[in-house]
């Protein structure tokens, strides 16, 4: 992973990730996550191999001057990997990660700071699989809210809930990606053949009627 301080221009960028070992067969990293409230918390996962399985890594001096001394350490989590992550809004070591490996082990687990949590409840009656996005949203919505996109579209559970539900007016397809944009209060979802769609997110604090559009 390397950085640039200077707008990515020529000979600025330097890496970050000179203190991490890698495995033998492996020379690139897969996925990196930034908290949104913290620029010096970042997450990073690496691509398992057939004999190793993949690593998280975390790092919290993300942004020290000299870029040989950012520090990464092992970030441990559950059920062997983990396929997407999103960071809280509000506080950089609290996260949600969906994990599925396509046998049909999926689950949605919290990490709360200090220990892990199993948010999967009825995903496995509802027969969701083939998790690949999750995006949590305490901004817009301040009660809390998590989206989890897949194979049958997206699904949404509330803060303190325990039933995973449908979101209406979104194809019922693979959910390649989510993103929140809170500049126009907006969750969008990438769906494999039906193109890029767009919900508003629902804000507890008002009642004005909810548009979905596709493209």
């Amino acid at each position: 992973v390397y950085r640039s301080r200077e707008l990515g221009n020529d000979n600025t960028w330097h890496p970050i990730t000179t203190g991490i070992t890698m495995h033998d067969t492996l020379k690139h990293f897969y996925k990196l996550y930034t908290s949104p409230n913290n620029a010096d918390v970042m997450y990073m996962r690496d691509l398992a191999t057939k004999w190793e399985p993949q690593r998280w890594f975390k790092t919290t001096n993300a942004n020290n001057t000299d870029p040989n001394t950012v520090t990464w350490t092992l970030f441990p989590v559950p059920k062997k990997g983990g396929d997407d992550i999103s960071v809280d809004s509000r506080n950089p070591n609290v996260l949600w990660i969906v994990h599925n490996n396509w046998r049909g082990d999926t689950a949605v687990l919290k990490f709360d700071g200090t220990s892990w949590h199993d948010l999967t409840y009825n995903l496995k009656d509802l027969h969701v699989y083939g998790l690949t996005s999750i995006v949590h949203d305490n901004l817009i919505n301040p009660n809390g809210r998590i989206y989890a996109g897949g194979f049958r579209g997206v699904y949404y559970l509330d803060d303190g809930a325990t039933q995973w539900t449908l979101m209406d007016g979104l194809p019922n397809v693979k959910i390649n990606q989510l993103e929140i944009d809170y500049n126009s209060g907006k969750l969008r979802a990438s769906t494999y053949g039906r193109g890029l769609w767009e919900a508003p997110l629902p804000n507890t604090q008002c009642n004005l009627p909810v548009v979905i559009t596709g493209d």
